[in-house]
């Protein structure tokens, strides 16, 4: 964006979509640099562009128009496989998993698809259980609760409730920030509390993020870090950050596309 002029919303989307028209696929990073907003902002603006049949999110960022639950930008799916490929190594036969909402958790979904032994999905998200429809060896249960219609994920009550008496062996989750003094956060007030349910009655909590969420705080607590939770990193997050993630007791593996998956160490 020339000038370090702030563009106003309505304005801003204008742009966003002309860029992705010039670009076919674009990653939320690169639009919050161009636009110089948050990447929570241009979250937020994505949100509003796709309830308008405008774009399709994908994990970690954007394509044009199409349908979310069976469209995938090529680019994003070669940059974003070894995340999910990484984090299906933790999945073993038999077991049950809980699958929390969000793109990387629905791209899991969508890898596990073809997964030749039984298992036992239990999710909160409606696309989850659409990409899961057609799997021959897995089954899945959806929690139930409030529908919230902008992420089709279950919320309130009911769904902390069956999170809290149903017993898994492991959840995977996508939050919107872990920092050290601020633990994981999330933008959305509404979901929060059923995000903390998610990490707090999992057995072996694992949240798929981003190198952007680190270090960052959104404006909805969700948990403290606790010992033993493991995070899974596309891409290079700041160092400093790292060791200090590192001394909660943070599991923190990295992978990418130019990066060799494999446990980060730090001196």
């Amino acid at each position: 964006m020339s000038g370090g002029i702030r563009l106003f919303a309505i304005e801003r989307r204008k742009e966003i979509i002309a860029i992705i028209e010039q670009q076919n696929s674009i990653t939320v990073s690169e639009l919050s640099q161009r636009m110089g907003v948050s990447v929570v902002t241009i979250r937020k603006d994505l949100e509003v562009l796709e309830a308008d049949g405008l774009v399709t999110r994908t994990y970690g960022g954007v394509i044009l128009g199409g349908n979310p639950l069976f469209e995938e930008s090529p680019e994003l799916k070669a940059e974003y496989s070894p995340l999910i490929q990484e984090a299906a190594k933790f999945i073993a036969p038999g077991q049950t998993i809980m699958l929390g909402g969000g793109k990387s958790i629905v791209a899991l979904a969508e890898y596990l698809k073809n997964y030749d032994n039984n298992l036992t999905v239990i999710t909160v998200s409606i696309e989850v259980a659409m990409a899961l429809l057609k799997a021959p060896h897995i089954d899945v249960i959806l929690t139930g609760g409030i529908l919230r219609s902008r992420t089709m994920t279950m919320l309130g009550h009911l769904t902390e409730r069956v999170i809290q008496e149903i017993c898994f062996d492991l959840s995977f989750s996508e939050v919107d920030g872990i920092d050290p003094d601020h633990g994981i956060t999330s933008s959305n007030i509404v979901e929060a509390s059923t995000e903390a349910a998610l990490l707090k009655f999992s057995n072996h909590p694992i949240i798929l993020a981003g190198a952007e969420v680190i270090g960052k705080t959104a404006s909805a607590p969700i948990s403290p870090l606790k010992p033993g939770m493991t995070v899974i990193i596309d891409g290079k997050p700041e160092h400093n950050t790292i060791v200090r993630l590192t001394q909660n007791g943070l599991h923190l593996i990295q992978t990418g596309l130019f990066s060799k998956a494999g446990v980060l160490h730090v001196d």
